[in-house]
């Protein structure tokens, strides 16, 4: 029987469907959270298949796919080439490095067995599979183990990369013995030619020593690292040390460089939604900046804005080099301005065009860290490597995380790169693989998940393989194929005069020959189509693991930004092209995206992985400009998904909204899922999902440089299924024709293999419901959320007699004042009053334009709406609420002097909203206000009184007088009920007047009553509750009043006092008065 090994996808609550599946398949191989391992055959696949449930055969699971060769452990494993096989007494008894591939995804149990026998795992192997240091016994018994499929000696071979051997892919299983090191290609070179990782940093001084003694020399030494210049014919004796765990070859990083803000949507953000960069800190490393100097001779495009300026000197190693008398020449920007331009398009504030000439974050600030160095080459060095003096990037360390970190203590979250890796000095090749330098990358953002990195993907697009007037594939560079940064590649721009506005058959590659010597690229101008891709940008997709890269692209050519003022003092921008230009246009969009995250959704630290899902999600595929098109469908070896498109990110046209989860604690095991839904409200506009995740790094020697796995699931209403690619780390599903109803985003966890749990970050679009919910408090713990709390003293609704300076200082988010419901009651007769109105937003994502409304009626127990007088003819527009439950304040209202009746307190009712979340439409009939209020939270109203003692009214001396109004429904004559609660102190007296022909007769027994023809006046507890029986007619309007008496010795303590509206022994409505010493109430 022909048995495929395969997962079933069981939910942990479906016990009844597990006990199925495991009577209907052969094996059941391991069980994890939320599915099975299983052996089954071909029957066994469509009976699992009919009964509904999600089968996946696995037809690698015994696949072993290193660097050098990829081979299948169920056959005979491939034989390595002699100079590079150990013999069994280096084996025999000795600690060594074993690959360890397991039935399926690795289990924690498995891991302790593994190390409970003597094993130490190190790092992930695909399919399945651990690097495992132990003794040749130990791997005896590890082998037994019934979890185990197979174990092998990591072989020397393995530990060489294919660029070493001549080659550019991994050999096939049969000629791995047939391989042997290419001696021509990667000759020995001043800043080294290889880099040798070890296994544990401990050993690096013996790898050193022994590579000297092969005659090579160190350069440099990381923190498990050496580069090394040596020749190639040594590599075997290196490849053997158990100590080392992978060789490969070093190319020096050199720069990739020779409207962008209309062509990427930057400007209507910019003019629109005012993001500008503020806030921000960005850092870039490149040549220098300017003077060098944060002083006044810095360029005027950058001052003021400058956090720290760094200069990284030549490494000491270099010495035997150079005749230098200097190792740090300092961060000015003396060579090619290259350092300037770039942070100009990131951050420069165009001061001096007028700001016609400024970056895309132009308020940001920056640390920037300058790379480059002069090296005055020993003559024997120009003699023997062809090197002329100049200036070289020889202060990036090998150690990338000490850079980055660096820029991390100084505040930046973003990291921006316009160099890289790609070939060497004479003209050998490393672009497109995942190497030592990418592992770096995505190292740092592993342990950093807030940190964006970016790099050029380079400028080594060429037509030479074949000429055939297509741009070839697999041109990154090195830095760029770390899965986690975003990597940059270039369109063109439209630009029709300044910088070279040639053709691409100007382009000369190495050799000084012609890049693109066919049409249609031929005699294509550079930038006169920003649909077209620039033809010189490197292409995917990388070399080993066919993910897509680059992540995006932007404009590249012709880009006009600040030039060095030490290249010429008085002309102050120039023009460059590569993808040197797109990335920091790129870096600085991300730098607003940011800035929108944490100003205006109130995400105060997004994770990178957020940052690159929303800059992805929103990206425009190109149309191509060439017949056919140079760009396929996205995501695409050349585009990526699409150039950067900022309005679309952030601010979609409708009907499109979108929604986004960024939640550290949201994270996943093997097996496991999360699930999301999303209700679709319009189905005319696509309905789209990106998830990005920061992946653990993965090794150089593994042909997949993905650890862990995860997988994107779009479910919709009627519980069709779309998958992303679990290949990549970077997903995108979108279902072109959505139905109506919910949509379940569902994040599978497919392998976690390293570092815990894995956290990811999405965005979703298209007709969902808007992610943002406004709304006006009823009271101080009021959370927009439905509540049986008061409702008549909403701390939201602020009068003032004058106006306030800065309202949200002074009422807004940290003011002090958030809870304070005492802001402001009296209304000052004669003149203007002033209304402010707090608002918050519980959703994600900013609320626009709300807009704030004001009615104001007098103090009533019933404020029906045929009270309500408005107070400002138009609504006071609010520009911006943030996400995240932030007090923002309006401008303010005003409340003419001639629509003031007379001096003392009024109600209010506060309705605010906007298009994505409107205020309630209020009927006039509807007289039940409390229940209106508790139905919608963007309503609310104010009722509540601070009134100071104020005595000897005419009639009754010694009393104060608390006028209100006792309205009856709209409809219809209604019996309610009214109850009268204070709790005074001692001695105090309290008279409730009113008509008697409302208060119902049977309250005036027993009970000391003033009665008169239009009014009766009835004694109160004054501590407790007094009620009484009502009978209201339909649209009444009852004047009512308390009289209350305070013992002199109590009036320096504040009291409460409430009168209520009943009715069926519910409250519909109450005005509240609280009692404070004279002078102690300070109004706003």
């Amino acid at each position: 029987m022909n048995l495929k090994r395969a997962i079933v996808y069981v939910s942990k609550a479906e016990k009844e469907k597990e006990s199925t599946v495991r009577e209907s398949v052969s094996n059941v191989l391991a069980a994890y959270p939320n599915f099975l391992l299983v052996e089954v055959d071909t029957d066994q696949i469509n009976s699992i298949k009919n009964q509904g449930l999600r089968l996946e055969v696995q037809d690698r699971t015994q696949m072993i796919r290193l660097r050098t060769v990829e081979f299948d452990t169920s056959e005979e494993p491939p034989s390595p080439p002699q100079v590079f096989t150990l013999s069994a007494a280096d084996i025999k008894g000795k600690r060594n490095y074993w690959i360890v591939q397991f039935i399926g995804p690795i289990k924690s149990e498995w891991r302790g067995k593994i190390r409970k026998l003597g094993g130490k795992l190190q790092n992930f192997i695909p399919e399945n599979a651990f690097l495992v240091e132990m003794t040749s016994e130990a791997k005896k018994r590890i082998e037994e183990l019934p979890f185990v499929e197979w174990v092998g000696l990591y072989e020397p071979v393995y530990k060489v990369s294919p660029l070493l051997m001549g080659r550019k892919k991994r050999a096939a299983p049969s000629e791995l013995s047939t391989l042997s090191i290419s001696t021509e290609a990667f000759s020995p070179l001043p800043e080294g030619n290889i880099y040798v990782m070890v296994h544990n940093p401990a050993d690096l001084k013996k790898v050193s020593e022994v590579i000297e003694e092969l005659g090579g020399t160190i350069v440099t030494t990381g923190k498990d690292v050496v580069r090394a210049s040596l020749d190639l014919s040594q590599i075997d004796k290196l490849a053997k040390m158990v100590e080392v765990k992978w060789i490969e070859p070093y190319v020096m990083p050199e720069l990739f460089n020779d409207v962008a803000a209309e062509i990427m949507e930057v400007q209507p953000v910019w003019e629109t939604f005012g993001l500008d960069g503020e806030g921000q800190i960005v850092a870039v490393a490149d040549t220098g900046l300017d003077t060098g100097k944060n002083d006044g001779t810095m360029h005027e495009d950058f001052k003021g804005r400058i956090v720290s300026i760094y200069s990284w000197e030549i490494p000491a190693e270099f010495g035997p080099y150079l005749d230098n008398t200097v190792w740090d020449d300092g961060p000015a920007d003396r060579g090619s301005g290259h350092g300037t331009h770039v942070t100009g398009s990131v951050l420069g504030n165009g001061a001096r065009s007028g700001g016609t000439v400024r970056g895309m974050a132009f308020k940001a600030q920056v640390v920037f860290q300058a790379v480059e160095q002069w090296a005055d080459w020993k003559k024997w060095v120009e003699e023997r490597f062809d090197r002329e003096d100049g200036y070289y990037l020889l202060g990036i360390p090998d150690d990338f995380s000490e850079l980055f970190q660096q820029a991390y203590n100084d505040g930046a979250r973003i990291h921006t790169n316009s160099w890289g890796s790609i070939m060497d000095k004479n003209g050998e090749s490393v672009e497109g693989g995942y190497e030592i330098e990418s592992k770096r990358i995505d190292e740092f953002m592993w342990n950093h998940k807030d940190f964006v990195i970016l790099f050029a993907v380079g400028n080594l697009g060429q037509d030479k393989n074949p000429q055939d007037g297509v741009v070839d594939e697999r041109s990154l560079s090195i830095q760029a194929c770390a899965k986690n940064c975003i990597s940059v590649g270039a369109s063109e721009s439209e630009r029709s005069t300044g910088g070279y506005q040639g053709t691409y058959d100007g382009f000369n590659d190495y050799d000084e020959n012609i890049r693109f010597p066919e049409n249609p690229i031929k005699d294509d101008h550079i930038s006169n189509n920003p649909e077209g891709m620039a033809a010189f940008s490197g292409r995917g997709p990388t070399d080993d693991d066919d993910r897509i890269k680059p992540d995006v692209v932007a404009p590249g050519t012709n880009i006009h930004s600040v030039r060095s003022s030490l290249l010429h003092p008085h002309q102050h921008y120039m023009y460059m092209s590569g993808t040197s230009m797109a990335t920091p246009l790129t870096a600085g969009t991300v730098a607003l995206i940011r800035q929108y995250l944490t100003r205006d959704c109130h995400h105060e630290n997004p994770s990178a992985a957020l940052l690159k899902a929303i800059l992805v999600h929103g990206a425009t595929p190109l149309a191509g400009q060439y017949t056919p098109p140079e760009v396929g469908p996205v995501p695409d070896i050349s585009q990526g998904w699409g150039r950067v498109n900022l309005k679309n990110s952030l601010f979609p046209e409708g009907p499109v909204k979108w929604d986004f989860r960024d939640d550290p604690a949201d994270t996943l095991e093997t097996g496991e899922c999360k699930d999301f839904t999303f209700e679709t409200v319009n189905d005319t506009v696509p309905f789209k999902a990106t998830l990005v995740w920061t992946d653990y790094p993965g090794d150089p020697s593994n042909r997949s440089a993905l650890v862990n796995k995860l997988l994107l699931s779009l479910i919709s209403p009627d519980g069709a299924t779309v998958d992303g690619n679990p290949e990549n780390n970077v997903q995108q599903v979108v279902i072109e024709n959505p139905k109506t109803g919910e949509y379940t985003v569902r994040i599978w966890a497919k392998e976690v293999n390293e570092g815990g749990k894995q956290d990811f970050a999405f965005v979703v679009s298209g007709g969902i419901s808007p992610p943002i919910d406004v709304y006006i408090r009823d009271n101080v713990n009021d959370t927009g959320t439905p509540h049986t709390g008061p409702i008549n003293n909403s701390p939201d609704i602020i009068l003032c007699p004058e106006k306030v300076d800065n309202p949200q200082k002074a009422y807004g988010e940290g003011s002090g004042t958030e809870n304070d419901c005492a802001l402001g009651y009296e209304a000052v007769f004669g003149q203007n009053n002033y209304i402010y109105v707090r608002v918050r937003n519980r959703g994600r994502l900013p609320a626009y334009d709300v807009k704030a409304t004001v009615y104001w009626s007098t103090p009533a127990t019933l404020v029906t709406p045929d009270s309500w007088k408005l107070v400002n003819t138009e609504p006071k527009p609010i520009p911006r609420v943030p996400g995240g439950n932030v007090l923002t304040v309006s401008g303010p209202i005003t409340w003419e002097a001639k629509d003031i009746p007379d001096e003392g307190h009024y109600c209010f009712v506060g309705l605010i909203g906007n298009e994505e979340d409107p205020a309630p439409y209020v009927d006039a009939s509807d007289w039940n206000f409390e229940n209106f209020i508790r139905d919608y939270n963007n309503i609310t109203w104010k009722n509540f009184n601070v009134i100071e003692y104020k005595f000897d009214p005419q009639e009754y001396p010694q009393y104060m007088e608390l006028p209100f109004l006792t309205p009856g429904a709209l409809d219809r004559t209604r019996q309610m009920q009214l109850e009268i609660v204070a709790n005074l102190p001692k001695g105090a007296r309290i008279w409730f007047e009113m008509r008697p022909n409302i208060i119902d007769g049977r309250h005036f027994r027993d009970r000391g009553v003033d009665r008169r023809r239009d009014r009766a006046v009835l004694e109160v507890s004054p501590q407790g509750s007094t009620k009484f029986k009502a009978r209201f007619p339909a649209k009444s309007k009852t004047k009512a009043k308390l009289r209350i008496y305070v013992p002199e010795e109590y009036r320096n303590n504040e009291y409460e006092v409430f009168v209520r509206q009943l009715y069926r022994r519910k409250e519909i409505g109450r005005v509240t008065w609280r009692l404070v010493p004279q002078g102690q109430f300070k109004r706003p």
